[in-house]
């Protein structure tokens, strides 16, 4: 994207993503501390933190790579660069579920259920890289739809597994 027109609509959509998804994760947390109660709460913002800090150890600095080889590879396809890339995504990302089940057991071993459930979202929170497409390919506002989805779906999920008195583990 050329000139200021473009990075200001690109920065405008790509923070439109970001707030629609940060709202949503405030609105669970919000009804889950009012449901729960405090100590619940703990736990899942606990077990969510956990499953964050090994997500981001996931990345392995891919994600930085994959913004780079995108703009040198602009409209040129290369299955191999794809290949390794999205193998080492899921290689750094399954490599660290059972270290984090360890880690998990000894930090807490009262939390090792809602930390082995956050540990096993460890790969799904590390696939989250697909920002960096919609910037280089001049698409930002394609961002918006994954986000506005995804809300709907963990918004949803949570307030249904609420209402029907789920725990920690369920969350």
């Amino acid at each position: 994207m050329a000139g200021s027109g473009g990075y200001l609509r690109n920065l405008v959509a790509q923070t439109g993503a970001r707030l629609v998804f940060l709202f949503t994760t405030l609105g669970v947390f919000i009804a889950i501390a009012r449901v729960m109660g405090p100590e619940p709460f703990g736990q899942y913002s606990y077990a969510v933190t956990f499953a964050t800090l090994f997500a981001t150890l996931a990345d392995f600095g891919t994600g930085a790579i994959l913004g780079r080889e995108l703009t040198d590879r602009r409209g040129k396809t290369d299955r191999e660069f794809w290949g390794a890339f999205l193998w080492l995504r899921a290689a750094s990302a399954l490599g660290l579920v059972l270290p984090a089940l360890v880690v998990g057991y000894l930090l807490k071993p009262e939390l090792a259920v809602p930390l082995g459930m956050a540990a096993l979202a460890i790969p799904v929170l590390a696939f989250r890289f697909f920002e960096p497409l919609y910037q280089v390919y001049d698409r930002p506002w394609d961002a918006l739809p994954p986000a506005l989805l995804g809300s709907v779906l963990y918004g949803g999920a949570t307030a249904a597994a609420l209402l029907a008195g789920a725990d920690v583990v369920t969350l």
